[in-house]
């Protein structure tokens, strides 16, 4: 709880992405309980606005995407906030893709959680751009 209190402010989550915590918070998720689960997705969703890149470099990414399906709605709802949060360089939307994260955003938008569906839908925003060219360009759907 103390990490998680610090990373809100911008001085807390540069001094964890500086401390190189952000592949350990990472990590955290495979394993902790629910509860240690939802205050790392809040520590790391600070820690991202402040850098990305050792989220992405610590598979944050796939770690984010397999949360979606959790049973818990706000588990579900952390975890897609990240997603949009992490998705901000175009390394991250690439990731996106290969790891087959955005049709499972697609489906969180039909959740019977108004928090999911709102979190997913902002996520999906980060990707309505690099969509369109992604179609265009390889005529592959993200979503099927």
């Amino acid at each position: 709880r103390a990490v998680e209190s610090v990373s809100h402010t911008v001085n807390g989550a540069q001094g964890i992405v500086n401390a190189n915590l952000i592949k350990k918070l990472v990590e955290k998720l495979k394993t902790e309980t629910d509860e240690i689960k939802q205050l790392v997705l809040d520590t790391l969703h600070y820690c991202m606005k402040v850098d990305t890149n050792q989220a992405l470099a610590a598979q944050a990414m796939e770690v984010f995407t397999s949360l979606l399906g959790h049973e818990t709605w706000e588990i579900r709802g952390k975890a897609a906030r990240d997603i949009m949060d992490i998705s901000f360089p175009l390394e991250s939307k690439k990731r996106a893709v290969k790891v087959r994260c955005i049709p499972v955003l697609v489906k969180l938008l039909a959740d019977k959680h108004f928090h999911v569906r709102a979190q997913a839908a902002g996520a999906l925003m980060r990707y309505k751009y690099f969509a369109v060219y992604f179609i265009l360009f390889t005529g592959i759907c993200l979503t099927e």
